[in-house]
Protein backbone atom coordinates (compact mmCIF):
# COMPACT_ATOMS: atom_id res chain seq x y z
CA UNK A 1 0.00 0.00 0.00
CA UNK A 2 1.57 3.37 -1.12
CA UNK A 3 2.48 5.86 1.61
CA UNK A 4 1.38 9.91 0.75
CA UNK A 5 4.81 10.68 -0.52
CA UNK A 6 4.53 7.81 -2.84
CA UNK A 7 1.10 8.81 -4.48
CA UNK A 8 2.12 11.98 -5.21
CA UNK A 9 5.25 11.04 -6.93
CA UNK A 10 2.59 8.67 -8.60
CA UNK A 11 0.64 10.94 -9.69
CA UNK A 12 3.09 13.40 -11.46
CA UNK A 13 4.19 10.62 -13.30
CA UNK A 14 1.13 9.72 -14.56
CA UNK A 15 0.37 12.89 -16.06
CA UNK A 16 4.21 12.81 -17.20
CA UNK A 17 3.36 9.54 -19.02
CA UNK A 18 0.33 10.29 -20.40
CA UNK A 19 1.10 13.98 -21.98
CA UNK A 20 2.10 12.15 -25.10
CA UNK A 21 -1.19 10.86 -25.75
CA UNK A 22 -2.95 14.31 -24.23
CA UNK A 23 -1.07 16.15 -27.49
CA UNK A 24 -2.90 13.92 -29.86
CA UNK A 25 -5.99 15.03 -28.57
CA UNK A 26 -5.05 19.10 -28.54
CA UNK A 27 -3.41 19.01 -25.28
CA UNK A 28 -4.47 18.71 -21.13
CA UNK A 29 -7.64 19.56 -20.11
CA UNK A 30 -8.04 20.18 -16.67
CA UNK A 31 -11.17 20.62 -15.29
CA UNK A 32 -11.22 22.86 -12.02
CA UNK A 33 -14.34 23.42 -9.59
CA UNK A 34 -12.50 25.22 -7.45
CA UNK A 35 -13.22 22.67 -4.59
CA UNK A 36 -10.16 20.51 -2.70
CA UNK A 37 -10.23 17.87 -5.34
CA UNK A 38 -9.92 20.21 -7.99
CA UNK A 39 -6.87 22.14 -6.13
CA UNK A 40 -5.03 19.31 -5.40
CA UNK A 41 -5.12 18.06 -9.18
CA UNK A 42 -4.53 21.24 -10.70
CA UNK A 43 -1.22 21.59 -7.98
CA UNK A 44 -0.15 18.46 -9.54
CA UNK A 45 0.25 19.11 -13.05
CA UNK A 46 2.13 22.53 -12.17
CA UNK A 47 4.53 20.62 -10.56
CA UNK A 48 5.13 17.78 -13.32
CA UNK A 49 5.73 20.44 -15.71
CA UNK A 50 3.61 19.12 -18.88
CA UNK A 51 1.22 21.52 -21.10
CA UNK A 52 -2.09 22.08 -19.99
CA UNK A 53 -5.17 24.29 -19.83
CA UNK A 54 -7.60 24.51 -17.21
CA UNK A 55 -11.65 25.18 -16.96
CA UNK A 56 -14.40 25.74 -15.27
CA UNK A 57 -17.88 24.87 -16.37
CA UNK A 58 -20.21 27.60 -15.35
CA UNK A 59 -23.77 25.99 -14.49
CA UNK A 60 -25.15 29.64 -14.13
CA UNK A 61 -25.96 27.99 -10.73
CA UNK A 62 -23.11 28.32 -9.08
CA UNK A 63 -22.68 30.23 -5.68
CA UNK A 64 -20.76 33.50 -5.97
CA UNK A 65 -18.17 32.98 -3.17
CA UNK A 66 -16.95 29.82 -5.57
CA UNK A 67 -16.89 31.96 -9.06
CA UNK A 68 -15.07 34.62 -6.96
CA UNK A 69 -12.33 32.09 -5.48
CA UNK A 70 -11.37 30.81 -8.16
CA UNK A 71 -11.15 34.52 -10.36
CA UNK A 72 -9.15 35.71 -6.96
CA UNK A 73 -6.59 32.83 -6.58
CA UNK A 74 -6.85 30.89 -9.69
CA UNK A 75 -6.90 33.41 -12.74
CA UNK A 76 -5.21 30.81 -15.39
CA UNK A 77 -8.62 28.88 -15.25
CA UNK A 78 -10.36 29.80 -18.30
CA UNK A 79 -14.67 29.99 -17.75
CA UNK A 80 -16.76 27.84 -20.32
CA UNK A 81 -20.04 29.14 -20.35
CA UNK A 82 -23.24 26.85 -22.00
CA UNK A 83 -25.56 27.47 -24.28
CA UNK A 84 -28.68 27.11 -22.24
CA UNK A 85 -28.52 28.62 -18.33
CA UNK A 86 -29.84 26.21 -15.60
CA UNK A 87 -33.65 27.30 -16.28
CA UNK A 88 -33.82 27.35 -19.89
CA UNK A 89 -32.45 23.64 -19.32
CA UNK A 90 -35.19 22.76 -16.98
CA UNK A 91 -38.02 23.45 -19.32
CA UNK A 92 -36.49 21.99 -21.98
CA UNK A 93 -36.55 18.77 -20.32
CA UNK A 94 -39.63 20.14 -19.09
CA UNK A 95 -38.48 19.01 -15.04
CA UNK A 96 -36.98 19.45 -12.41
CA UNK A 97 -33.39 17.11 -11.90
CA UNK A 98 -33.18 15.06 -9.36
CA UNK A 99 -30.85 12.50 -7.56
CA UNK A 100 -32.38 9.67 -10.02
CA UNK A 101 -32.11 11.85 -12.96
CA UNK A 102 -29.19 14.65 -12.89
CA UNK A 103 -29.47 15.61 -16.40
CA UNK A 104 -28.05 19.11 -15.56
CA UNK A 105 -24.44 17.61 -14.39
CA UNK A 106 -24.43 15.18 -17.81
CA UNK A 107 -25.21 19.03 -19.45
CA UNK A 108 -22.86 21.33 -17.45
CA UNK A 109 -20.69 19.72 -16.21
CA UNK A 110 -19.53 16.52 -18.60
CA UNK A 111 -18.06 19.55 -21.29
CA UNK A 112 -14.61 19.90 -21.99
CA UNK A 113 -11.93 18.73 -24.17
CA UNK A 114 -10.88 15.71 -25.42
CA UNK A 115 -8.32 14.19 -23.10
CA UNK A 116 -9.61 15.48 -19.64
CA UNK A 117 -7.98 14.91 -16.23
CA UNK A 118 -10.48 14.98 -13.30
CA UNK A 119 -10.43 15.20 -9.59
CA UNK A 120 -11.80 12.51 -9.23
CA UNK A 121 -11.32 9.41 -6.45
CA UNK A 122 -12.44 6.27 -6.06
CA UNK A 123 -12.96 6.66 -2.42
CA UNK A 124 -15.78 9.16 -2.75
CA UNK A 125 -18.73 6.68 -3.75
CA UNK A 126 -19.43 3.09 -4.55
CA UNK A 127 -19.67 3.44 -8.15
CA UNK A 128 -16.06 4.89 -8.65
CA UNK A 129 -14.39 2.55 -6.60
CA UNK A 130 -13.49 0.56 -9.55
CA UNK A 131 -12.74 3.62 -11.90
CA UNK A 132 -9.55 2.77 -14.09
CA UNK A 133 -6.72 5.23 -13.76
CA UNK A 134 -7.72 6.76 -17.57
CA UNK A 135 -10.72 5.44 -19.71
CA UNK A 136 -12.46 6.33 -22.98
CA UNK A 137 -14.97 8.18 -22.65
CA UNK A 138 -17.39 5.13 -23.92
CA UNK A 139 -15.87 3.40 -20.80
CA UNK A 140 -13.24 1.31 -23.33
CA UNK A 141 -10.07 0.43 -22.27
CA UNK A 142 -7.48 2.83 -23.08
CA UNK A 143 -4.64 1.39 -25.44
CA UNK A 144 -1.29 3.06 -26.21
CA UNK A 145 -0.64 0.91 -29.07
CA UNK A 146 -4.07 2.21 -30.91
CA UNK A 147 -4.66 5.28 -29.41
CA UNK A 148 -5.64 7.84 -31.91
CA UNK A 149 -7.59 10.76 -30.14
CA UNK A 150 -10.17 9.70 -29.16
CA UNK A 151 -12.29 11.52 -26.01
CA UNK A 152 -10.68 10.45 -22.48
CA UNK A 153 -11.06 10.40 -18.85
CA UNK A 154 -7.91 10.80 -17.33
CA UNK A 155 -7.94 10.67 -12.73
CA UNK A 156 -4.54 10.93 -11.72
CA UNK A 157 -5.51 11.52 -7.61
CA UNK A 158 -8.38 8.41 -8.09
CA UNK A 159 -6.01 6.76 -5.25
CA UNK A 160 -6.00 9.55 -2.78
CA UNK A 161 -8.01 9.50 0.46
CA UNK A 162 -9.57 12.58 1.23
CA UNK A 163 -7.08 13.56 4.72
CA UNK A 164 -3.96 13.31 1.72
CA UNK A 165 -6.16 15.59 -0.51
CA UNK A 166 -6.35 18.07 2.85
CA UNK A 167 -2.79 17.20 4.16
CA UNK A 168 -1.07 17.99 0.51
CA UNK A 169 -3.27 21.18 0.37
CA UNK A 170 -1.66 22.24 3.40
CA UNK A 171 1.71 21.27 2.73
CA UNK A 172 1.71 23.64 -0.76
CA UNK A 173 0.04 26.43 1.63
CA UNK A 174 -2.99 26.70 -0.94
CA UNK A 175 -6.14 28.65 -0.31
CA UNK A 176 -9.15 26.96 1.18
CA UNK A 177 -12.52 27.25 -0.39
CA UNK A 178 -14.80 29.61 2.26
CA UNK A 179 -17.27 27.24 0.81
CA UNK A 180 -16.25 24.70 2.83
CA UNK A 181 -16.91 26.54 6.02
CA UNK A 182 -20.42 26.97 5.13
CA UNK A 183 -21.44 23.41 4.15
CA UNK A 184 -18.09 21.37 3.97
CA UNK A 185 -18.47 21.03 0.25
CA UNK A 186 -18.24 23.13 -3.27
CA UNK A 187 -21.25 22.43 -5.69
CA UNK A 188 -24.33 24.42 -7.71
CA UNK A 189 -26.39 26.11 -5.18
CA UNK A 190 -29.80 24.09 -6.35
CA UNK A 191 -27.57 20.68 -6.46
CA UNK A 192 -30.08 17.70 -6.23
CA UNK A 193 -27.86 15.76 -3.59
CA UNK A 194 -27.98 19.05 -1.79
CA UNK A 195 -29.85 18.80 1.58
CA UNK A 196 -32.96 21.05 2.50
CA UNK A 197 -30.90 23.17 4.71
CA UNK A 198 -28.18 24.44 1.84
CA UNK A 199 -31.13 25.28 -0.50
CA UNK A 200 -33.47 27.38 1.95
CA UNK A 201 -30.00 29.08 2.90
CA UNK A 202 -29.25 29.90 -0.49
CA UNK A 203 -33.02 30.94 -1.30
CA UNK A 204 -32.43 33.70 2.24
CA UNK A 205 -29.10 34.63 0.50
CA UNK A 206 -30.69 34.95 -2.73
CA UNK A 207 -34.39 35.58 -2.72
CA UNK A 208 -34.81 35.91 -6.66
CA UNK A 209 -33.12 32.26 -6.89
CA UNK A 210 -35.80 30.83 -5.55
CA UNK A 211 -38.22 33.51 -7.60
CA UNK A 212 -36.88 32.45 -10.54
CA UNK A 213 -36.90 28.88 -9.48
CA UNK A 214 -40.72 29.24 -8.80
CA UNK A 215 -41.26 31.59 -12.40
CA UNK A 216 -39.31 28.20 -14.11
CA UNK A 217 -42.19 25.52 -12.21
CA UNK A 218 -44.69 27.21 -13.85
CA UNK A 219 -44.29 28.20 -16.65
CA UNK A 220 -43.77 23.90 -16.91
CA UNK A 221 -46.82 23.39 -15.20
CA UNK A 222 -48.58 25.39 -17.77
CA UNK A 223 -46.90 23.20 -20.36
CA UNK A 224 -48.38 20.01 -18.44
CA UNK A 225 -45.42 19.65 -15.87
CA UNK A 226 -46.74 17.88 -12.78
CA UNK A 227 -50.34 17.21 -14.49
CA UNK A 228 -51.04 14.11 -12.61
CA UNK A 229 -50.95 15.83 -9.28
CA UNK A 230 -54.19 18.38 -9.58
CA UNK A 231 -53.57 19.93 -6.13
CA UNK A 232 -50.11 20.85 -6.74
CA UNK A 233 -48.95 24.56 -6.73
CA UNK A 234 -45.56 25.65 -8.14
CA UNK A 235 -44.02 26.27 -4.19
CA UNK A 236 -45.88 22.72 -2.89
CA UNK A 237 -43.78 21.12 -6.47
CA UNK A 238 -40.80 23.22 -4.96
CA UNK A 239 -40.98 21.75 -1.41
CA UNK A 240 -41.88 18.39 -3.03
CA UNK A 241 -38.20 18.82 -4.99
CA UNK A 242 -36.32 19.77 -1.20
CA UNK A 243 -37.68 16.79 0.24
CA UNK A 244 -36.38 14.16 -1.75
CA UNK A 245 -39.66 12.08 -1.02
CA UNK A 246 -41.60 9.91 -3.44
CA UNK A 247 -43.69 12.77 -5.49
CA UNK A 248 -46.74 10.43 -4.57
CA UNK A 249 -46.33 9.94 -1.16
CA UNK A 250 -45.08 13.47 -0.93
CA UNK A 251 -48.51 15.16 -2.37
CA UNK A 252 -50.88 13.79 0.29
CA UNK A 253 -49.73 16.52 2.24
CA UNK A 254 -47.87 19.71 1.69
CA UNK A 255 -46.50 22.04 4.60
CA UNK A 256 -43.96 24.73 3.40
CA UNK A 257 -41.72 25.57 6.40
CA UNK A 258 -39.66 29.02 4.80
Amino acid sequence: MMDYSEKIEKSIALIREYEPYAEMACGYHVGFSGGKDSQCLLQLFKESGVKYRAFYNVTTNDPPANVDFIRKNYPEVEFLFPKLNFWQLMKKKKTIPTRLKRFCCSYFKERGGIFTALGVRREESLKRRDYPIIVLENRKEFDKTTYKGQRVRFYPIIEWTESEVWEFIESRNLPINPLYDTFGRVGCMLCPYANKRQIIYWFRKYPKLRTQFLKTISEMMDDGFMKKYPTATPDSVLEWWMSSQNANMFFNQTKLDF
